[in-house]
């Protein structure tokens, strides 16, 4: 008995100094929207679990199945553990499925090439989704409107639809989504309609990857399955390439603020002004086509015989789906130090009409 047990104990650390974790996938070049198979194995029987979460950044994981076999040839049993992990890419170009642990151990990263989809596909049939933009070309931090609209003729039991997503962007969605019915060329459809706001951080070209809709339609259940929630259904929509032009030279250096509208107004507090006691004066800025943390400060520089106090600004961003509206306010404190007329300058705002 201490024999085998020795035995034993050599044996189980045998395993554990020499296990493998391997992961493999069914494809490595794949279409935008398609989904392929990432296989996790391991040969030694461990409470161990993959840890997925950095595959989130670049993968949508769909599901995750687990097995286990043991197998004996010649009098030799081998044992090994998989787990399969159905993924879909968020964007197209070289994306990479980053090391995954298991345990102690860690496996290879592995290099997937995803391909956009036929740009010449029709979007009709039962479900399909159309993108629009507000404009083809504008400059770095200029706001595009993007409408994303989805259309099906067959019965959801659920669903999710992606979000755009595109390099070096912010993208902001306006509003939670609008739900009508339309009709396409003698079909009733149902229609979600979201609307988004992309800012370009760099000028090039953006490229925005096509958005995705999975879910399951259930039109064609059966009284006799229930208990069945629909066959899969997916949708794809265009890819879309916007021209981003750089900041003009001639605002290089200075606040770039490219709005379709800009308002200031302002107020005094009531006289008499004495010296030594403060006059607040309150500027207020509006905005549309920018959120508040894009419109700079309000600086009203040095002013001779006046110190200035100013307060912290006031913020406020509104979503709507036909523009990003935004306000800041500010309340400056200004005392005079000698008696007799001021002149306090005026403020102006250099921005650039989209």
């Amino acid at each position: 008995m201490k024999i085998y047990f020795s035995l034993l104990l050599i044996f189980y650390a045998g395993q554990n100094a020499f296990a493998t974790v391997t992961a493999t996938v069914d494809r490595n070049q794949i279409v935008i929207g398609e989904t392929f198979n990432l296989v996790i194995s391991m040969d030694e029987n461990s409470n161990a679990q993959p840890d997925l979460s950095e595959l989130g950044d670049v993968f949508q994981v769909l599901g995750t199945s687990q097995s286990s076999s043991t197998r004996i040839i010649n009098g030799q049993s081998s044992f090994e553990k998989s787990w399969v992990v159905s993924l879909m890419a968020n964007g197209v170009g070289e994306n990479t499925i980053p090391p995954i642990k298991v345990g102690s151990d860690t496996t290879a990263a592995i290099q997937i090439t995803v391909s956009n989809s036929d740009p010449n596909a029709k979007a009709n049939g039962d479900i399909f989704i159309e993108v629009e933009v507000d404009k083809n070309s504008a400059y770095v931090k200029e706001q595009i409107i993007l409408t994303v609209k989805l259309f099906y003729a067959i019965g959801l039991s659920e669903g999710s639809l992606a979000d755009p997503h595109a390099a070096n962007t912010i993208i902001t969605q306006l509003d939670k989504g609008a739900n009508y019915s339309t009709r396409r060329n003698g079909r009733s459809y149902s229609v979600i309609e979201r609307h988004y706001a992309l800012f370009a951080e760099k000028s090039g070209n953006l490229e925005l990857n096509p958005l995705i809709f999975t879910g399951r339609d259930n039109s064609s259940r059966r009284s006799f399955s229930m208990f069945s929630t629909g066959k899969p259904v997916r949708a794809i929509s265009r890819p879309l390439s916007l021209e981003i032009k750089p900041i003009p030279q001639a605002s290089i250096g200075k606040d770039w603020l490219p709005a379709s509208k800009v308002q200031i107004s302002q107020q005094w507090s009531k006289q008499p002004f004495k010296v030594g006691e403060p006059i607040t004066r309150t500027i207020r800025l509006y905005v549309e086509g920018l959120s508040e943390t894009q419109i700079p400060d309000i600086d009203l520089g040095e002013i001779e015989d006046v110190k200035i106090y100013p307060e912290q600004p006031q913020t406020q961003t509104e979503m709507t789906p036909q523009t990003v509206k935004a306000w800041k306010q500010v309340n400056i404190a200004l005392i005079p130090t000698h008696a007799g007329a001021l002149k306090i300058p005026e403020y102006s705002l250099e921005w650039f009409n989209t």
